[in-house]
């Protein structure tokens, strides 16, 4: 799934959503700035579409809404969860599985 299909009202441009993308990367490397890399838009924008594809549709959302790739707002696991309509516990675990597939996919696509 691709972002711009996750919500119609997405009004993000794509600087913002690249901001958002690369406090994703800093992220996913531990906030390490040696292993900080700026990716250009057009490959950002596909390794996000990519690893969005790894997820289910539960962990996709939580993922968006966490790094702000819907409205460019942060928002924590309780706010995902009365978003979602699901217990905070569950929105957690969506959170918890989803990292852990991105941290395998995350490294070969940057790389790519």
């Amino acid at each position: 799934m691709k972002l711009d299909e996750m919500d119609s009202a997405n009004t993000l441009t794509t600087e913002q959503l690249m901001l958002r993308f690369d406090y994703f990367v800093a992220f996913m490397v531990g906030f390490d700035h040696d292993r900080f890399v700026k990716i250009d838009r057009q490959k950002g924008r596909h390794v996000l579409d990519q690893l969005m594809n790894q997820l289910m549709p539960h962990e996709q959302t939580v993922i968006a809404l966490r790094f702000g790739f819907l409205t460019g707002a942060l928002h924590d696991l309780g706010e995902c969860a009365r978003k979602m309509g699901i217990p905070r516990s569950e929105v957690k675990e969506h959170f918890e599985i989803a990292l852990q597939k991105l941290q395998v996919k995350f490294p070969e696509l940057i790389n790519s």
